[in-house]
């Protein structure tokens, strides 16, 4: 899958999936769509332990190649350096978060052009690109205000691809499923026929899309049921198109809290 971008597993579940389907089940349909949050299973990170992280497995393949690791560079491959710094140093947080992000930038300098494309130097020099702000020559300037950063900047190197998103009010740090399963109503008989994996930053809005086009390729006409967050005006017209039937179960949002005021009225002026 790698190599190709071709999920044969994917492929075989799905096909596997239709078979079921045209053996058990009948004629009175309906699909229902729903996704989950997976978490990534990763350690979750501060941007001082991800930047601890990010140099010292770059400094351990220095290491390995026999390249000179400068002296105060050297704590970084100790062990629980990263413990010392983080929960055992009284420096103030912003301090040690600036020297852990101009050692990034240091350690990236070091990285000689035949290890360039080694996993750990592609991950520091995501980090500094992520994180740092530089100057004209690519020196460290200052560390990037934690607000500018997007859902897609790197969280742990152990997995990469992962992204950070908040649904309902928690945050997640990984991926999400979702999920699409056709219903006989006559049997209650019911079968997981569709499923797609991504970051946690893919929409339902675009997981419906993407279901839509499928069921048009196969000319599945079924009504497919999904809660609010996966309607648009947009997807509706297309499932329209190919004579299926997008029906929304409940509108999508946040719980409004009560809210309520005192009024104090002026007996001169009545207001």
């Amino acid at each position: 899958m790698q190599q190709t971008g071709i999920d044969l597993l994917h492929e075989f579940a799905e096909k596997l999936a239709k078979s079921l389907k045209d053996a058990y089940l009948g004629t009175n349909l309906k699909r229902r769509m729903d996704s989950i949050m997976v978490d990534n299973g990763a350690r979750k990170l501060s941007r001082l332990q991800l930047a601890h992280v990010v140099i010292k497995n770059m400094l351990m393949v220095l290491d390995e190649n026999k390249i000179a690791i400068p002296e105060n560079l050297q704590h970084y491959i100790e062990d629980f350096d990263e413990n010392k710094v983080t929960y055992h140093s009284h420096t103030p947080a912003a301090a040690k978060l600036q020297t852990a992000f101009q050692d990034a930038c240091a350690v990236r300098d070091l990285i000689p052009g035949t290890l360039n494309d080694c996993e750990e130097a592609q991950m520091l020099i995501r980090f500094v690109s992520e994180q740092v702000n530089t100057n004209t020559d690519g020196s460290f300037h200052s560390v990037r205000d934690g607000k500018e950063l997007n859902s897609t900047v790197l969280n742990n190197p152990v997995e990469p691809e992962s992204t950070f998103r908040k649904k309902a009010g928690e945050n997640h740090q990984g991926y999400v499923g979702n999920f699409a399963e056709t219903v006989d109503l006559d049997t209650n008989r019911k079968i997981i026929d569709s499923f797609d994996f991504q970051p946690n930053i893919y929409s339902d809005s675009k997981f419906a899309k993407d279901e839509i086009q499928k069921m048009a390729e196969e000319g599945d006409e079924t009504t497919l049921v999904a809660d609010g967050a996966y309607i648009s005006v947009d997807n509706i017209n297309e499932a329209a198109e190919h004579g299926i039937q997008l029906v929304g179960t409940a509108m999508t949002g946040k719980e409004t809290p009560d809210l309520t005021a005192d009024f104090e009225i002026d007996e001169e002026t009545k207001r």
